[in-house]
């Protein structure tokens, strides 16, 4: 069965693109045999549309994954919160999960960690 997948970047102070999530989706379309059927960015910064309606387009993906930064946290969590009833998988990511892993999955009420080594 094929899946839904989509990366958001949650609004913040800077208002250009993701290089980083466009690298990562074009990585998955590239995959030859992919289980992958849509792969889909949704950027809450430079669109104008309202943050309400991209929370309703986003509800039933597969697989969701957030890119964090330290000044767009907050937001990230409050969207991660409000998607984990809609969406079978969440994954948070980027520079300030990376810095503060274990600070940032300790001490994000909603925000649930586990690993495979």
């Amino acid at each position: 069965m094929k899946k839904r997948s989509c990366f958001i970047d949650p609004p913040g102070l800077d208002k250009g693109l993701n290089i980083g999530l466009g690298y990562l989706c074009s990585a998955i379309k590239a995959r030859r045999g992919s289980d992958v059927e849509e792969v889909v960015v949704y950027d809450f910064h430079n669109s104008p549309e309202p943050f309400e309606e991209k929370l309703k387009k986003i509800r039933g993906y597969d697989f969701v994954g957030i890119s964090i930064k330290s000044y767009n946290v907050a937001d990230a969590v409050e969207i991660a919160k409000r998607l984990r009833k809609h969406n079978k998988l969440i994954v948070a990511g980027g520079v300030h999960v990376t810095i503060t892993e274990k600070g940032f999955f300790g001490g994000e009420p909603g925000i649930r960690h586990r690993r495979h080594r």
